[in-house]
């Protein structure tokens, strides 16, 4: 059998571009789930619904955490349909197989290789796919690195609802990163996980607010 770690193997993917693009594809699609625990409430909600029929095909998942529309199609010809976004504003494009040649503006007139800009009462809207095309959409730029982490909740750390934007921090929180707590009322921030403050970061408690420890902290 091959080795696709061979340079030199027909399956090698560096040396075969769509199965490259094809890998680093299913790599984002992974990443969206892995890399950012905050994000995990919309990967278990049952907040969600879809559209199967046809080949023009499309789901949206909802949750406070994040947002997500996808839609394919899944014939051999061009396809058209209409989602409904869940609210007006912007969504990004986190992932998208549209070609080169096509493009973006032919499949939607506000389209972008980056984002869809919805107005209020313009909610739904026509997609014009190319033959096995797909686009996800994502209700925040979840690409962009975030630094600032603003507890404002009482509770558990591990609760998005805790947290400013529902952004938790992570278990690690790097260089240059900071976590002001800042519990809401007389409510009391709990670090239920583990945590380690890496050399640069910061861990700010505001005056006069309660922070307990039940996990571990760790700083470096």
């Amino acid at each position: 059998m091959p080795n696709p770690n061979d340079p030199n193997s027909p399956i090698n993917y560096n040396n075969n571009t769509f199965r490259r693009n094809l890998r680093d594809m299913y790599g984002r699609l992974i990443s969206l789930r892995t890399r950012n625990p905050s994000y995990l409430p919309t990967f278990v909600t049952n907040d969600l619904d879809f559209s199967l029929a046809g080949g023009f095909k499309w789901q949206r998942i909802r949750s406070n955490a994040l947002r997500l529309v996808v839609m394919g199609n899944f014939e051999v010809s061009n396809q058209t349909g209409f989602v409904t976004f869940p609210n007006a504003g912007t969504w990004f494009v986190y992932a998208h197989n549209v070609q080169p040649f096509d493009p973006f503006t032919n499949i939607n007139g506000g389209l972008t290789a980056t984002q869809i800009t919805i107005n209020p009462g313009q909610e739904t809207q026509q997609f014009n796919l190319p033959p096995g095309t797909f686009l996800l959409f994502t209700d925040r730029d979840v690409t962009a690195v975030r630094t600032q982490f603003t507890f404002t909740g009482s509770g558990n750390w591990n609760d998005p609802a805790n947290w400013q934007d529902g952004q938790i921090p992570p278990a690690v929180l790097p260089a240059g990163s900071t976590i002001t707590v800042d519990p809401a009322g007389t409510g009391e921030a709990v670090l239920n996980v583990n945590l380690t403050v890496q050399p640069g970061a910061t861990l700010n408690v505001a005056p006069g607010k309660r922070f307990r420890v039940t996990g571990n902290l760790n700083r470096l």
